[in-house]
């Protein structure tokens, strides 16, 4: 099956975050559009080949990923399709497909590719295991492919039950009704019990754990746990957790344990640790949720995406281990969302908000409680950002400082606690004003800032406003112009990716500069002139991400640099824009153009995170890594096409 690739501005991934907040789900979608035969779709099921085969009012399709097969009944023609409205849909994953129509049962032959119809009349329900099982008002027939007839497999004592749903789970056979519940045969002792009493059920699902979930019209969702106690969940108005309709028509357990309730109002995330529902449904205004709300069956493929029929919006369907990430878009309300797509800078404040840097719609603040937004944008009058592109961010905690790099329009300095904002630019000619209104980067030193810009570099004195521009009265100095990032050590040596020209090592107290050039005569020398981000890890370890040969340590014992790269170590690109330890794992994240990586020095190993498996950004900016104090990761992404 063909897998998602979905397109985001600003994502956060993080497992745990989505267990204690639900997921932000971006659905795929199947429709006539794509030659689907009808919108109303009433059985989905995954063939032994991975083929999905989808059942409508108006034909079986055939979909193996790329494109879509329709059969439909052909006057004329006995092998075809006997009719066209498909219920139910089930098979022996040993070359048959067996229709539940509502004139009768089919059977589909994939070696033949032709249809043979069993049996006509009005059937109520069709369920194979070891055996083609049918139920037909209150009576079991089971196949018999020798003599091609059903015999009587089992009878309810009362003739006015009509027996809808099936199920055999060992030794038991379970019996839903349309309008008594739930029936239970022990096949051995031929005892039977009613453990639900009332109900219309329309589904009967068993997980991983050998619990039964059982949907019903008006009842609610019943859980039958591995004790055989019976558990009932209804919808709650007062409760937004709660299951959001009492109609439930079908369950599938996700590879992680989830168990996913297709309702008439909606699909429900169950999580069994918490206890909790979660309910997604169509938005007219959402162009990658759910079409319809009304969700018929889901059925689970080999490579655990959920598909999803619904009753007038085709197939929906996604991976939920591939929904650990929680998207942030750009909309017209402050609050809702971004004021630009394209996502640069993000630091987290000491009340672990986030403010964020975008390439056109200025600054934003995320609360992360409230899950609000505010932005910072230029307005006419003095006190607002100076320029809509933000490029660098520091936050000063003591003081609850946010100062801002801009491309073009110089340094901002917020003022939380007053929300004023104070500008320093670029003076033609005065050598104690910013040496470029470009600011790329921004890093504390004592009492003061280092500001490094498109045009070299400074010494910011916040208390006068004063820059002390800095090497340029030496030769080597003078190649420090384009600055990519500037990082202090825990030894107070300040290291800078000059663009073009290696990195710089500089001693404020010995006034020592020196230059890490890479020399292909050397293999320890650093692998790229072209340094992007520069970080030391609680270890005490440098790295540098490189534009274009992967990512370098710095060995201080010997004063060199040891690679890690793709071909060598399994990084999925070797362009790195940036690198930060996990202060979680005190692993080291990495943000590339395919995603990003988690790299585990101890093990010498890499785990990647791209479009191939899951990674739903087209793109990740560069300098757009935030990794919060609770391990929360935030990535930023570079589409400019709106969200509708």
């Amino acid at each position: 099956m063909q897998k998602l690739i979905i397109r985001l501005f600003f994502i956060l991934a993080s497992a745990a975050f989505a267990n204690v907040y639900g997921q932000n789900i971006t659905f795929n979608h199947l429709t006539t559009d794509d030659g689907l035969s009808q919108f109303s779709v009433n059985s989905l099921y995954v063939d032994e080949n991975g083929i999905l085969w989808i059942g409508t009012r108006e034909g079986l399709n055939r979909y193996n990923g790329d494109d879509i097969q329709t059969y439909k009944l052909q006057k004329n023609n006995p092998n075809s399709l006997f009719c066209n409205t498909v219920s139910r849909i089930t098979g022996n994953h040993n070359g048959k497909i067996y229709l539940l129509c509502t004139e009768g049962v089919a059977e589909f032959n994939l070696a033949t590719q032709k249809f043979t119809t069993l049996i006509q009349g009005n059937i109520n329900s069709i369920y194979y295991n070891d055996g083609l099982f049918i139920g037909k008002k209150n009576e079991i027939y089971r196949y018999n492919e020798e003599t091609g007839n059903f015999d009587l497999y089992y009878q309810l004592p009362d003739r006015n039950l009509e027996i809808v749903c099936i199920h055999i789970n060992k030794d038991v056979l379970w019996l839903g009704t349309t309008t008594n519940g739930v029936y239970c045969l022990n096949i051995d002792k031929k005892e039977l019990t009613h453990p639900i009493q009332k109900g219309n059920i329309t589904s009967f699902y068993q997980d991983s754990e050998s619990e039964l979930w059982i949907g019903s019209w008006e009842e609610g969702l019943f859980r039958v746990k591995a004790d055989g106690t019976i558990e009932n969940f209804k919808y709650n108005a007062k409760d937004p957790h709660s299951l959001s309709s009492n109609f439930v028509r079908a369950c599938c357990e996700d590879n992680l344990g989830n168990i996913w309730i297709g309702t008439f109002n909606g699909l429900n995330r169950y999580n069994k640790i918490t206890g909790l529902f979660q309910n997604h449904t169509a938005n007219d205004t959402q162009a990658d949720g759910l079409t319809h709300s009304s969700i018929w069956c889901i059925v689970k493929d080999n490579q655990g995406t959920l598909w999803l029929g619904t009753y007038f919006g085709g197939v929906n369907y996604f991976n939920p281990e591939y929904e650990i990430y929680t998207r942030y878009s750009y909309s017209s309300n402050e609050k809702k969302g971004l004021s630009n797509p394209v996502v640069g800078r993000t630091i987290e404040d000491k009340d672990g908000n986030l403010w964020i840097g975008t390439e056109g719609g200025g600054l934003n603040y995320y609360n992360r409680r409230t899950r609000e937004f505010k932005w910072f944008r230029p307005e006419i009058g003095p006190n607002s950002i100076s320029h809509n592109n933000i490029k660098a961010l520091y936050y000063d905690a003591s003081k609850d400082i946010i100062w801002i790099g801009t491309h073009l329009g110089g340094l901002n300095r917020l003022d939380i606690r007053s929300g004023r904002f104070t500008h320093y630019r670029m003076e033609a000619g005065n050598p104690e004003t910013l040496p470029s209104d470009i600011i790329r980067d921004i890093a504390p030193y004592q009492d003061h800032l280092v500001i490094a810009t498109q045009n070299g570099i400074c010494l910011f004195d916040p208390a006068n406003g004063k820059c002390q521009q800095l090497f340029q009265d030496s030769k080597e100095g003078k190649k420090i112009k384009m600055v990519a990032d500037v990082t202090f050590d825990s030894n107070g040596t300040l290291w800078i990716a000059a663009t073009g020209e290696g990195v710089f090592s500089y001693r404020f107290d010995t006034g020592k500069l020196t230059n890490y050039r890479h020399d292909t005569a050397d293999p320890h020398s650093i692998s790229n002139n072209n340094v992007n981000n520069i970080t030391q890890d609680s270890k005490g370890n440098l790295w540098f991400a490189t534009s274009g040969s992967g990512l370098d340590l710095y060995r201080p014992a010997s004063n060199d640099f040891e690679n890690f790269d793709q071909a060598k170590n399994g990084l999925s690109s070797d362009c790195i824009y940036e690198t930060q330890e996990s202060p979680t794992s005190g692993k080291l994240l990495l943000i590339n153009n395919e995603g990003y990586s988690i790299f585990d020095y101890r093990q010498n190993a890499f785990l990647n995170y791209s479009a191939e498996n899951g990674f739903p950004m087209s793109a990740v900016n560069e300098n757009a890594l935030c990794v919060t104090r609770d391990g929360e990761i935030f990535l930023g992404g570079t589409d400019r096409k709106s969200v509708v």
